[in-house]
């Protein structure tokens, strides 16, 4: 049984923003375990779930949080784009 590995979830992550960002090229996934895939798909939905929990307790939602849900919503503006233009 293979392990998640988190380097490979990070490379997961940077092809996947690579593609969304509308890329001239074609990056290709790295091959990895299903359970690295699980790794990196439950992290891109972990961000906006931690924030909207941050929120309503009154926390201080820290930087790296807003960073990184400022990248999401792009990349997902951009999809759309590319995807009205079909």
């Amino acid at each position: 049984m293979s392990r998640a590995n988190v380097r490979d979830a990070l490379r997961l992550r940077a092809v996947g923003l690579e593609i969304l960002s509308g890329s001239s090229g074609r990056p290709a996934f790295p091959s990895c375990s299903d359970r690295t895939w699980n790794v990196f798909l439950r992290t891109e939905r972990c961000a906006i779930a931690l924030k909207a929990r941050l929120v309503e307790a009154g926390w201080p939602v820290p930087d790296q949080i807003e960073q990184a849900l400022g990248v999401i919503t792009d990349a997902r503006k951009r999809l759309y784009q590319i995807l009205a233009a079909d």
